[in-house]
């Protein structure tokens, strides 16, 4: 999504943060999404103007979990203080009050053996 929205700018932002809420038959906008390795992109640019795209795309995403319990699901190989560090307090309170954490421990078999 980072290298899509160096092409596109907010297009990308807003096709997976709203989801077209505005646009679409009000029977299907509760597609859920899910977002693979958090915190593994960069902050990139599009004409100049730098954005952490997944971060906006959060805070987005959180707006229709409040309003239309729509649920998004999230991967990443990162501790709770350093997604706080990557996208800022404001999304790491969001993703709080949207997910589920499950934590495996270091010692837990890896399934993708």
């Amino acid at each position: 999504m980072a290298l899509e929205y160096m092409d596109t700018g907010s297009q990308v932002i807003m096709q997976y943060g709203r989801n077209y809420v505005e646009y679409v038959d009000h029977n299907t906008i509760n597609q859920s999404y899910c977002f693979d390795d958090l915190g593994a992109e960069d902050e990139v640019k599009h004409y100049g103007t730098s954005t952490n795209v997944l971060g906006q795309i959060i805070l987005m995403r959180y707006e229709l979990f409040i309003n239309r319990k729509v649920l998004t699901h999230f991967t990443s190989n990162l501790t709770a203080p350093q997604i706080e560090k990557c996208y800022g307090d404001r999304v790491r309170s969001r993703l709080r009050e949207m997910c589920n954490w499950i934590e495996y421990k270091s010692t837990s078999i890896d399934k993708r053996k």
